[in-house]
């Protein structure tokens, strides 16, 4: 493929791999960069890029394993971090942001932000194969595909995700447990004002299906998860 006609097409796919880079990371600033490091590098590898595959899967691949490259040098979120960042106090901490009209609170779009911030404490192959597979719903071959790995390791390492992320989020969520340790949904509801506190909560524990199902309808441009990950971000660096 030529450089103009890579350039060319290029647009169309962007968003795309800005939403892939974003559900893997989480933060924007970090999945801008993960997106303009992969671009750089199909720009570099162009010469091998077999014009017969799809440009969009060939980009999704890099894209991924840039992704991967980035969750393996960063430092692994902590629970406890999660729970610091999560607690009605950190709640309390941005009413603030709502005197912004634009910022509103949505239930899925904190659930997205939560099951990031659980992710990035798990096995970064973990992570992004559940991301992959669980958010992104993409079959076990294309999955495996993208990481370069064969469907049985993708198999294994997709179960161990889904239990890892099942028990860590079962002691942090109070939608998923009565008995978990953060109630910033509860709160940052009560906080918003009329008219921009979103959906009810649900009434009953969330069980893991229900969880996906709500990550995967979010936007994941909620104005207030750039202000948690950045949180997050900060007592990591402590």
């Amino acid at each position: 493929m030529r450089q103009s006609d890579f350039e060319a097409q290029l647009p169309t796919h962007l968003p795309s791999l800005r939403a892939l880079a974003r559900r893997m990371v989480g933060d924007a600033d970090d999945a801008q960069d993960v997106v303009q490091t992969a671009l750089l590098r199909a720009s570099r590898e162009l010469g091998s890029f077999r014009e017969e595959a799809a440009l969009k899967t060939w980009l999704f691949a890099i894209t991924t394993r840039v992704a991967l490259d980035f969750l393996r040098a960063a430092k692994r979120w902590s629970n406890q971090a999660l729970v610091d960042a999560c607690d009605a106090r950190g709640a309390a901490s941005v009413a603030e942001k709502f005197g912004d009209p634009s910022v509103s609170f949505d239930v899925q779009e904190h659930l997205a932000f939560c099951f990031t911030c659980v992710g990035r404490s798990l096995d970064p192959e973990q992570q992004v194969a559940l991301v992959l597979r669980e958010v992104l719903h993409l079959s076990h071959a294309e999955a495996a595909e993208l990481l370069g790995v064969t469907e049985s390791v993708l198999r294994h390492t997709l179960s161990a995700a889904r239990s890892s992320m099942e028990k860590q989020f079962e002691g942090l969520c109070a939608l998923v447990n009565k008995e978990g340790a953060c109630y910033q949904c509860r709160a940052l509801r009560e906080l918003a004002p009329e008219g921009r506190a979103g959906r009810p909560l649900p009434a009953t524990p969330l069980p893991f299906e229900a969880r996906l199902e709500a990550v995967r309808a979010a936007a994941g441009d909620g104005r207030l998860n750039a202000y948690f990950f950045g949180t997050i971000k900060s007592m990591q660096g402590r």
